[in-house]
Parts: structure tokens; sequence; C-alpha cells
């Protein structure tokens, strides 16, 4: 038996309840459930919509009808017997999944089932791991089986933004970071504990979508899952310091709308300083984060950056220059030293700078980290030296 706990805070599905479990059935899952009829097959139709999303991504179809307990009130449960190991997550306003294999001969069966309250995201994350079981035998290490859980009862088909409720992103900023190896070697706190899905999903969820470790991420999980060779150290162990760094940046900013796609940081970029009297043009986009210059700064050089161009800040929005409009879309620059940035500045269409550190220099278009994907066009910008 293995079981896994998800404690959350989440809205409820429903509004009011005053009914007697009810049995539902639908394509892939059986529900019973207190719920009011309406919730019920709202409920069933988002189970669905979500097992289509991961069946997808694992490109493996569900093997069996998924059993569901989904309990609004224990007090209408009272002459329906409910298994007894549940009850204590249910209490706790949580869920739960068990699995139970059974072997006959040269065969092993297996049934999942998953208890949850009447929320949403927690039968949707409940749902996954026994999908996990059904196509695999196995959910996998603990911090890749809730994080992709969790992942799970947030995805948007056709959106991989962040869309993680607004109290999982907020706790994540303003927390102090946990490290990649953290997550993945070990624990820090109760092991059910809601934050701890937080960090599980941040990581599973940059994994997967920034382009720098997306390849290598879906391979992994299911070598994992497969219980065939692979493991976290062996496929990123040689990128773990840039990995390291775009999960603190990710953490830092992280918020409903947030694109780590669109936020991947290119680590195949060569910086060189630049030659006396010899400029350098490259083209930063709108639509991305900070962008490499390919340009190394060096400490008490004076430089002289130009920039030509307009870009817009919305789909219908008008062309802004470098200078942007109302303290947004203006041309930003940071540098980075020893893998640790600066401060941003300001460079809107003309600016002179003198670095106090040597570095490389990055920039982007000044608008929130949760708006770029509405933005579009692209800026010229020449660097040279100031004699």
């Amino acid at each position: 038996m293995r079981l896994f706990l998800l404690f959350m805070i989440a809205f409820p599905l429903h509004s009011a309840v005053a009914q007697s479990p009810q049995l539902y059935d639908s394509k892939n899952f059986k529900l019973q459930t207190d719920l009011p009829k309406e919730d019920a097959e709202e409920l069933l139709e988002k189970l669905e919509t979500m097992l289509v999303l991961v069946s997808k991504y694992w490109a493996v179809p569900n093997r069996q009808k998924i059993e569901c307990v989904v309990v609004a009130d224990l007090r209408n449960w009272s002459g329906t017997p409910i298994d007894p190991r549940a009850l204590p997550s249910l209490k706790a306003n949580a869920g739960i999944t068990f699995s139970d294999f059974r072997r006959r001969g040269n065969r092993t069966s297996i049934r999942a089932v998953a208890f949850g309250v009447a929320r949403t995201s927690i039968v949707q994350h409940e749902a996954v791991h026994a999908y996990a079981y059904y196509a695999f035998g196995h959910c996998g290490p603990p911090w890749y089986a809730e994080g992709m859980a969790e992942m799970g009862s947030y995805w948007i088909e056709g959106d991989t933004t962040v869309t993680a409720p607004r109290h999982v992103t907020e706790y994540l900023r303003r927390s102090k970071p946990r490290k990649v190896k953290e997550i993945t070697t070990g624990e820090t706190g109760k092991i059910g504990s809601w934050q701890n899905y937080c960090w599980r999903w941040a990581l599973c969820h940059l994994l997967a979508t920034n382009k720098n470790y997306s390849k290598k991420f879906r391979p992994l999980g299911l070598a994992m899952l497969t219980k065939k060779k692979g493991s976290f150290s062996s496929t990123y162990g040689k990128q773990l310091r840039e990995l390291e760094f775009e999960y603190g940046f990710f953490l830092k900013h992280v918020q409903p709308g947030f694109d780590a796609e669109r936020c991947s940081w290119d680590w195949d970029a060569r910086f060189r300083k630049l030659k006396p009297t010899k400029s350098v043009r490259f083209v930063i986009r709108a639509d991305r984060g900070w962008q490499a210059s390919r340009v190394r700064l060096e400490a008490g050089q004076k430089y002289k950056l130009t920039a030509e161009g307009s870009w817009q800040l919305t789909k219908d929005g008008e062309p802004v220059s470098a200078s942007g409009t109302n303290n947004s879309g203006q041309l930003v620059g940071v540098v980075m030293t020893k893998m640790k940035l600066g401060e941003p500045f300001v460079i809107g269409e003309e600016h002179e700078y003198m670095p106090r550190v040597t570095g490389d220099l990055y920039l982007r278009c000044g608008d929130a980290w949760n708006s770029l994907g509405d933005n579009s066009g692209e800026i010229s910008v020449s660097a040279e030296k100031v004699e």
C-alpha cells in the first residue's frame, strides 16, 4: 500500500450540501459523493479534462476507471461506509490516495481509490496519483509524484504559464528559497504540509516548461515512474548551477501568468569585452525575459548604449520607443557577475553607464513579469565604449 497526503488552502466546490452520498459515472471515473448532482457532474467534467491533459503528457492512456470518494460533509455519510484509513485526512480537510496490489499467479491487479474533501484541486491532485498507479504501477519519488500531481490539478489546456492559486505563488515569493537539492534529495518540515507541495510544484513546473530543462524532464519522469535507470542527479547534474539560479529566479518572480519558457536564460551565449572604437549591435525582443547582449562590461569603464525601434506592450497597443510610457516599456539592463544579478537600471533610448563590477550585460523590456505574452516587437541596441 502506498499513500499520499495533501493539505491545501482551496475554495470549496460547493455552496450548500444536504444529501446522502450518490454514485456518478463518466468515461474514466466512478465518483461517490454527497455533492449535489449538478456539482458532481461539473467535477466529473473537470476530472475528465484533466485526465486528457495528464495522459497526453505521459503518452499513456488511462487503463481503468478511477474511483473517487469526495466528501462535502461527513455528517451526510453516517449510513455509508468510508475506508477508515481515509478518515483522518478527510477530517483534516485534505485528501489521500490508497493503492492496493493483489497478486494472483503471474498477474498483479491494482485498485487505487482517491479520497478528498469537496475542493476541485484536492480531488484532481489525488486523481493524478490514481492514474499514475494504473498507468505505471508507481508514482515516482515524493518530490516528483506530488509536484506533478499539483501540476495536474492546475493544468489548463494550451496554457503553460503559471496557473497555481495566488496563495501558492505569494507563499513562494515571501519565503526563504529552498535549494533544488533540498527538494529532490530530502525534505524539511512535515512531509505532507501544503508548503512542501508548493516547493515541489514550483520545481516540476519550471522543469516542465523552461526550454533549458523540459526536453530532459519528461524522459526522466517516465524513467522514475517505470523504475528504469534514471535519476535527477544524473539528468541535471551538469546543469545544476544554472538550474539553481533559474529556480531561485522563478521563486522570486512567480505569479499567475508568469511564463517560464519566455523567461528562460540563454546559457549558451558567449560574452566578450568590447574593443576600443568598436560598437556591437544586438536585438532585444519585447516578449522575453532577460536576454543576453553578449557584451561583457568592465568595471570602471564607461559605455554608451543606444536603442532604436519600437515595441508594443499589449496586442493592440500603440508602439512605444525604448523610453516606454507611464513607467512601463522602458529598455532596462542588468549585469550578472558570478551568477548573481546587480540592480536593474533604465537605459531608455540612450544611456551612459559605468559598472562597478565586471560582468555580463542582459536587457529586457520593462514590463510586468506576468504580462510578457501579449508583447510584440523588438528594439535594436548598440553598445560602445566611451573613452
